[in-house]
């Protein structure tokens, strides 16, 4: 059921007034069509013994899955709780949005229904006949969801930069990221930038946010089988050999940089580059864990 919008307070946009800026929540709509494009492609291919699934793989793509639906049914839900209320308290009740509302309510079906065919595919340890039905199940889902978002980009945004006020939208964004995994939607976000927009997320971000993003898209990669994204993003992080990917000590904590070149390594056929890399890692991890104890000492 779609949670229905209540009264809230706000302050509409002035004629005069910075528009907000709409990035993030354009790009989580890119990420969930590409997501589901791309997994819709790696299903085919292992219906079609194009790609051999072992357990493993099956585990990583049952749980890519599940994850990309739980992505999915927070951002609706957080549209549904806390954007629309906003839209229709900065617009104007004239403004209506009922038509998205159902649109949400007839994704849930949709997901449980991926959700448990994603778990029939990790307990069958990847089953081409399972892989099949995961495959259409994608194909209808990302069809229903170009349509939805295509709607709304046209419909909704303009009435965001007319109508809401960018603290308001900030309070939009906030409770976006309050319930989402940052760990599986930032690598996301940046993986559909543009190079312009990966440019200007550089200057904008600190060097151990850029670290985290690119060590969490090379473990992801690895996770899923995808040797050329696997192969690309490692040459993204090498840069980084020597240092750790983290947020310090509230924040995600990959561990050393090195760890992840050497799955991507492993990945790729390339066992004594991988050993190098794991060494580097054990002789970062040695001299972390002394300097630690020389602070405790």
């Amino acid at each position: 059921m779609p949670t229905t919008p209540t009264t809230t307070s706000v302050t509409p946009r002035g004629a005069d007034d910075p528009a907000p800026d709409l990035l993030g929540i354009t790009l989580a709509h890119r990420a969930m069509l590409a997501d589901l494009l791309r997994l819709g492609d790696l299903a085919e291919a292992v219906r079609d013994r194009d790609v051999i699934c072992t357990a493993g793989h099956a585990r990583a793509i049952s749980r890519y899955v599940e994850l990309l639906c739980d992505s999915i049914h927070h951002h609706h839900t957080t549209e549904d709780a806390v954007l629309w209320p906003v839209i229709q308290a900065s617009a104007g009740d004239h403004v209506d949005l009922s038509e998205l509302i159902d649109d949400h309510a007839a994704l849930d079906p949709r997901l449980e229904q991926l959700r448990a065919r994603a778990a029939a595919f990790r307990l069958s340890m990847g089953d081409r006949h399972i892989a099949g039905l995961m495959a259409i199940e994608l194909a209808e889902l990302a069809a229903l969801l170009t349509e939805h978002i295509n709607d709304e980009e046209m419909e909704v945004f303009p009435l965001i930069t007319e109508h809401v006020s960018v603290a308001d939208w900030a309070t939009v964004e906030r409770a976006a990221r309050d319930g989402s995994r940052m760990s599986f939607d930032g690598p996301r976000s940046v993986a559909v930038m543009t190079d312009d927009e990966r440019a200007l997320l550089a200057q904008q971000t600190g060097i151990g946010l850029r670290i985290l993003l690119a060590g969490l898209r090379v473990n992801a990669a690895v996770a899923l089988g995808d040797v050329e994204e696997a192969e690309a993003r490692a040459a993204d992080l090498e840069p980084y050999s020597g240092r750790i990917a983290g947020l310090g000590v509230d924040g995600l904590m990959v561990g050393p940089v090195d760890e992840a070149l050497a799955a991507a390594a492993d990945a790729l056929g390339r066992p004594e580059q991988a050993r190098a890399y794991r060494e580097a890692a054990s002789v970062l991890r040695e001299r972390l864990a002394a300097e630690a104890r020389r602070f405790i000492d």
